[in-house]
Formats: structure tokens, C-alpha cells, sequence
């Protein structure tokens, strides 16, 4: 994990303690014993989402570490927070959040929870990013999940509805829906 001096403070810091922290685990954990550090690791990824906001690469940097890890739903819903949180700084974004949200979805989790938030943060990618199709295929993206709803999957609520509007608002002309 490369960091400079020129980084964001509490992005450092992250690093320097997840370091420390498989360093410790290296040296402590038995043979066959396998230590979870699923929350270590979303806890670095939500440090990218609130403090990498516009760093170069971070999105890059965030799917490299989101490869490390076992990832788990929750995992993938902060990974795809970077990426919404950056959308407007990098025009491949939606792209980003799309495929990795497609990988998330073909994993078969049942974790309806970070199901929904990681569509929030593709919803929010395609709205924050400059392209001019964002917001509708935000909504095309919410749409399809209105339709498919049923109980056990993600749930389209206000959230979710309330980023596309917000994309709508972005947009420097609206046309009627």
C-alpha cells in the first residue's frame, strides 16, 4: 500500500494501522486459523470514501485493496461509496461502480442491507458523474429495481429515489419524464 506525505492525514493513518494491524495478525495467528478482518478493511475503505474524495487514483487504489480481501457485501457497498463519492473527478466512474456492482450481485449474498446501499452509490455515481445520460440511466438503474422488487431483495426507498432526483438537478436542462 503506497502512501505519500502529500496524502490526506487520516488516509495515512489508516494505512499505517492496517499495516500494523497484518503485521499483528502475521505473527499472532496460528496455523489453519483464518483472522477476519472484513471490518478492518471497511473501515479503510469508508477513510478513502470521506477523506479521497477528488485524489487521484483512488478509485483505482480502492478496487487494488477491495482484491486483497474476501469481500463481502458491506465491502462492496463502501468500495462503491469511493467510487460514487469521486464520480465528478473521474468520468469512468459509473463504469466502475457498474461492474463491480455486477460482481457484488452475481456473489448471491443475502444481505439485503448492503444490497440497497451499494445501489445508492451506483446511483449516485451515474448522477455525480458529468455524463449527460447520468440521471437517466440512474433512474433506467432504480427503475428495473422497482420492478423487480420482491421481499428478500434490496429495497427501492426514499434514499435511493431521493439520489436521482438529485442527479435530475445536477443536469443543466431537464427535459419532461
Amino acid at each position: 500500500i503506497a502512501v505519500s506525505d502529500a496524502d490526506e492525514p487520516g488516509i495515512v493513518l489508516a494505512y499505517e494501522i492496517l499495516q500494523h494491524y497484518k503485521e499483528h495478525v502475521n505473527e499472532t495467528t496460528r496455523e489453519g486459523e483464518d483472522e477476519d478482518c472484513s471490518v478492518l478493511w471497511n473501515t479503510v475503505f469508508t477513510v478513502l470514501a470521506k477523506k479521497g474524495t477528488g485524489r487521484p487514483g483512488v478509485i483505482a487504489e480502492a478496487l487494488n485493496l477491495l482484491k486483497q480481501t474476501e469481500p463481502n457485501p458491506r465491502m462492496y457497498a463502501t468500495v462503491l461509496e469511493v467510487i460514487g463519492s469521486n464520480a465528478a473527478h473521474d468520468t469512468s466512474a459509473p463504469e466502475y461502480a457498474s461492474a463491480l456492482f455486477h460482481k457484488l450481485e452475481s456473489g448471491n449474498f443475502d444481505d439485503v442491507e448492503s444490497m440497497t446501499v451499494a445501489y445508492l452509490h451506483v446511483l449516485r455515481a451515474w448522477c455525480k458523474s458529468s455524463r449527460p445520460e447520468g440521471a437517466d440511466t440512474a433512474r433506467n438503474i432504480l427503475q428495473r429495481l422497482v420492478d423487480d422488487y420482491d421481499v428478500g431483495k434490496p429495497t427501492p426507498n426514499r434514499h435511493l429515489f431521493s439520489a436521482v432526483m438529485a442527479g435530475y438537478a445536477q443536469r443543466q436542462q431537464i427535459e419532461p419524464i
